[in-house]
């Protein structure tokens, strides 16, 4: 028996580190894409299924297995679609694959009772180990009652049940613990890789990221033969708005601008703040026209909003852009930000409040 436990729980640890490199075991539930709600319910039903055959045999005569944890990992890191996918699975498996019959309807029934009220269970907002007990004792349970319907020895079911729950137990404390490592390693190194990439202010992307785009989209610009724009843009008097309401107001003003450029490009551009009060957009596939175009509406609406600073103090603020578009102002990418910087410093010096593009 103990050989086979083993070699139950050892199936369940490899199935989960499948699933976590599929997932990253970071979202959880609804917010799971639809694909992977079905790919990990089928992820589920098979672990149930190998949890059959690979059993625990108890006397020579009867044997019991653990495809309820299959139900409770799915229940408590996946969401409800998943297990009822898995439980279906589990069920049909079970009756398709061993006959129709007395026992294999009880079971089934069982199985399908025992998903449903996972998923039940599974919606409720407590921590993750007080959601996993309250599952493991209702399929626990659940399932003890499927071995007394389904043994035709009734004097074998008390020792089995014991051994049932011993087993069932010391899996279900080494898988909990395998599969809540697996989700804390997998949201650290998530948080790590946003850390390096998003800019802690704004949630923008940092210079970081923008170095590394730049150079992807500059590449693919040249080899397609497309239009690249870069827009620099920096606040006009920032350090007036810190000096005057302090750096928190200042922060609040730059964190409502990296929301007004975000929603101000397409789903292909990319913004990023580069500086302290410095941001820059990659404008894919825009020309001169198109792009002077671009800047002046993100002019406008910096202009006409009002920022709410501290104590509910509504200020205004505007900003001086500079443009340098590839290939109508150089043929070269790599000078591409140089020359909207200098468009930028143009636009700063001779007026503020104004876009400024390179000339063709």
């Amino acid at each position: 028996m103990v050989k086979d436990l083993f070699i139950n729980t050892c199936i369940c640890v490899t199935m989960l580190f499948i699933a976590s490199q599929i997932l990253k075991l970071t979202a959880m539930g609804s917010s799971i894409h639809i694909s992977k709600k079905i790919i990990t319910g089928v992820m589920s039903g098979i672990l149930g299924i190998i949890l059959m055959f690979f059993s625990v045999r108890v006397t020579p005569k009867a044997i019991i297995d653990l495809r309820h944890l299959s139900i409770i990992v799915s229940s408590v890191y996946l969401g409800g679609t998943s297990t009822f996918i898995g439980g279906i699975i589990i069920a049909l498996f079970r009756v398709l694959y061993y006959g129709i019959s007395r026992q294999s309807l009880i079971v089934g029934t069982i199985t399908m009772l025992a998903t449903i009220g996972s998923i039940f269970i599974g919606k409720f907002r407590v921590p993750k180990k007080l959601k996993w007990i309250l599952l493991f004792f209702y399929n626990t349970c659940i399932f003890s009652v499927s071995i007394y319907f389904a043994m035709e020895r009734i004097s074998e079911v008390k020792i089995i049940l014991v051994y049932y729950w011993i087993g069932s137990i010391i899996s279900s404390f080494i898988i909990y613990y395998y599969s809540q490592y697996l989700y804390d390693t997998h949201s650290i190194i998530k948080i790590l890789k946003e850390e390096a990439t998003t800019d802690f202010l704004t949630g923008l992307n940092n210079t970081r990221s923008f170095d590394i785009v730049f150079n992807n989209v500059t590449n693919r610009a040249k080899e397609n033969q497309e239009y690249l724009a870069v827009l620099m843009i920096d606040i006009d008097f920032f350090k007036k708005v810190n000096d005057t309401y302090g750096h928190s107001s200042g922060d609040l003003v730059l964190k409502e601008l990296g929301e007004i450029l975000d929603n101000s490009i397409g789903e292909y551009d990319f913004v990023a703040r580069v500086g302290g009060e410095e941001f820059c957009i990659l404008l894919r596939d825009c020309n001169r026209e198109k792009a002077y175009y671009i800047a002046e509406k993100i002019r406008k609406e910096v202009q006409k909003h009002i920022f709410r600073v501290k104590n509910g103090t509504k200020i205004k603020i505007t900003v001086s852009i500079g443009i340098a578009v590839y290939p109508d102002c150089c043929t070269d990418t790599e000078q591409l930000k140089e020359i909207a910087d200098n468009q930028l410093y143009i636009a700063k010096h001779t007026g503020r409040n104004k876009v400024c593009v390179q000339a063709k």
